[in-house]
């Protein structure tokens, strides 16, 4: 008697006229062997059902070998004899259709090809286990740091100025001109022959001191003006005196930069 086929021909043979179970067995192979992966009782069920079906194959194999006996004993008449006896067995051999087979075939290469690698094919040869593949893929390149292909500044001689939050003296005193400068362009443009005062700086001032300062200022000059509010809030009434007045006022005590 011949030795006992081998489970990948058992279960070929048993794949190859039932493309229901090779549909069936290739989807406990993807619940195994799939991105998600799998727990025990997958890997019980598709253990389970690739035993069922190899032991069927094996059955269904030796079968196929008693049946095609009386070919083989034909075969030691003569050549003749031979071809027409065996011819017909092989036909018989490969009766499915040619979509069945495709189906099964390709289901059952994807099948073994996992169960290879697992480990995990029965093997009734006593052949040992062989070494799962490794299936890690190289992950993607690290990102480059932020530095990285950033343009690099035009090379400055002179050290840049180091600032801090306050101005200087100089600054301070450049604005309020340039302040005192725009107001006086603004009354000549509404009387060009009135004449410039030369008013000195007596103090800067800001918020509700400047108004108060601003209304006390007028006062002084006879015109009558009231303070509405206080704090922040605090702002100058409505008043009647002339823009060369208010100019004088404004200059003496000048609102700090940044603050008018």
């Amino acid at each position: 008697m011949s030795a006992d086929p081998a489970p990948e021909d058992a279960l070929r043979r048993r794949l190859r006229d039932d493309p229901d179970a090779a549909a069936h067995l290739a989807g406990l192979r993807r619940a195994v062997y799939g991105r998600d992966g799998s727990d025990d009782a997958d890997r019980d069920a598709l253990l389970a059902e690739e035993r069922r079906l190899t032991a069927e194959g094996r059955r269904m194999l030796e079968r196929d070998v008693a049946a095609d006996a009386p070919a083989r004993a034909a075969e030691s008449g003569s050549a003749t004899a031979d071809t027409a006896a065996v011819a017909p067995a092989r036909r018989r051999l490969l009766r499915p259709g040619p979509l069945s087979a495709a189906i099964a075939a390709a289901c059952l290469l994807a099948g073994l090809a996992s169960a290879s690698a697992a480990g995990l094919l029965p093997d009734g040869d006593g052949d040992g286990a062989r070494d799962p593949a490794p299936t890690s893929t190289p992950g993607p390149p690290s990102t480059p740091g932020p530095r990285l292909g950033m343009p690099v500044p035009d090379f400055t001689p002179q050290p840049p100025t180091e600032t801090n939050g306050e101005p200087t003296d100089a600054e301070t005193a450049a604005a309020l001109r340039e302040t005192a400068d725009a107001a006086w362009e603004q009354i000549l443009r509404e009387r060009p022959d009135a004449v410039r005062p030369d008013v000195p700086i007596e103090r800067v001032l800001e918020g509700e001191a400047w108004v108060r300062q601003q209304a006390t200022c007028l006062g002084e000059s006879g015109v009558r003006v009231q303070v509405i509010g206080t704090g922040d809030d605090a702002r100058l009434g409505t008043d009647s005196a002339d823009p060369v007045v208010r100019y004088v006022c404004r200059v003496r005590f000048p609102v700090a930069p940044g603050d008018g």
